[in-house]
């Protein structure tokens, strides 16, 4: 099989280097392990041999201004701008590769690539990460210049829909914009197939991670609030931070002030963060949106039990009480409450460790699982179309 995949990142195709989610670098490892060959048309740069059985083709990355609302008014004209330079390349594309089924990464440029799925007859899927429940509003023209790049995905249909789940409820979202259910495929974030080394934990401090990117819509200046109170009100207590983002300054300044008790990785490699769970007693995680994230799945693989907003499907991950604790959004008194209870009480961190990885363990599938669900989706589309 053929595999055309049109992505909006050239830094996430291998497992070994891929910082953020490993979602591209996974599935191209199934792919090609089942002896399958991939095209990839992604934004930015990337160079990469064909010898993997992996050809890339490098696209200019899709504009985005500064401050982020003057984006929302301009995306009529930003993605048709960005289909058309989108629509030239794939055309480029199709002169030397001969794919059995297109996947859309993102959406970005639907309408152009949609068009030429139709024209080819080639099975056409788009993969959303982490849709946001913009269903409440679909008929508030600012709604849907918000996420105009979904709406279009939704309001032209592709033959098929991948859709991340991390808790903001995009299967509710297709459902609502008429995409039947046997048109779309819900995909939880993944957990890891392998178990941790095990070291010994510091007894004398806790230490709490947040794995995240730092903008408002993680909720970093949340966790900035957060992490100070705790920090000013209990000696014994750390932070794990990783990642990196436009709001980074309110993690320097936590740096700054308590430079023996943040321990400020950067943007490290997905591979390399994992071992970082084995160092951390609670997870935290902060989004406005949903806090399903891959990190919290992760930490909960890991017996590390997490603290977070309960803001839209969170709860179908954490049950309160017992495999977390969750805070009403986005009550930072209270956030800071029950982060204190997990660091006063090693017992119940313990007890709703274990009981977040049984839980996760038990109804969350492993990256190899997750892939292999998508891939088998792929075949069942070429299949179809003959």
């Amino acid at each position: 099989m053929n595999v055309l995949i049109i992505s909006p990142w050239c830094d996430d195709l291998e497992l070994e280097l891929v910082k953020g989610t490993p979602e591209n670098a996974y599935l191209m490892e199934g792919l090609l392990n089942r002896g399958h060959r991939i095209y990839v048309i992604c934004q930015g740069e990337y160079k990469v041999k064909d010898s993997k059985g992996i050809s890339v083709v490098n696209v200019t990355p899709y504009p985005v201004f500064s401050p982020t609302p003057l984006n929302y008014p301009l995306a009529p004209f930003l993605q048709s701008i960005y289909g058309k330079k989108l629509r030239k390349i794939l055309q480029g594309v199709l002169d030397v590769f001969s794919p059995h089924v297109i996947l859309n990464i993102g959406g970005y440029g639907h309408i152009e690539i949609l068009k030429i799925s139709k024209k080819e007859r080639i099975p056409y899927i788009v993969k959303l990460m982490g849709t946001i429940e913009f269903a409440k509003g679909p008929g508030n023209p600012i709604r849907i210049l918000q996420y105009y790049r979904e709406f279009l995905c939704f309001r032209h249909k592709a033959n098929f829909y991948f859709l991340v789940d991390d808790g903001s409820l995009p299967n509710k979202v297709a459902l609502y914009h008429g995409v039947r259910e046997d048109k779309f495929l819900l995909l939880p974030n993944p957990r890891p197939s392998f178990e941790l080394i095990g070291h010994e934990k510091d007894r004398d401090i806790v230490s709490v991670g947040y794995f995240s990117r730092f903008d408002k819509l993680k909720g970093t200046d949340f966790f900035y609030k957060i992490a100070n109170n705790i920090l000013k009100n209990n000696k014994g207590v750390r932070f794990i931070i990783a990642g990196d983002g436009p709001y980074r300054n309110l993690i320097l300044r936590l740096k700054e002030k308590y430079p023996e008790r943040i321990k400020y990785l950067g943007f490290i490699p997905h591979r390399e963060l994992l071992k970082y769970y084995d160092e951390i007693d609670i997870i935290v995680s902060t989004s406005r949106y949903a806090n399903a994230t891959l990190q919290v799945v992760e930490g909960m693989n890991f017996g590390v039990p997490p603290v977070v907003f309960d803001v839209l499907g969170t709860r179908r991950l954490i049950e309160d009480g017992k495999t977390g604790l969750l805070v009403r959004p986005w009550n930072v008194k209270e956030f800071v409450n029950k982060l204190e209870e997990f660091i006063e009480n090693k017992e119940k961190r313990i007890e709703l460790g274990h009981k977040a990885r049984d839980f996760v363990r038990k109804n969350i599938p492993t990256w190899e699982d997750r892939v292999e669900m998508e891939i088998k989706k792929m075949e069942e589309l070429v299949d179809a179309r003959g």
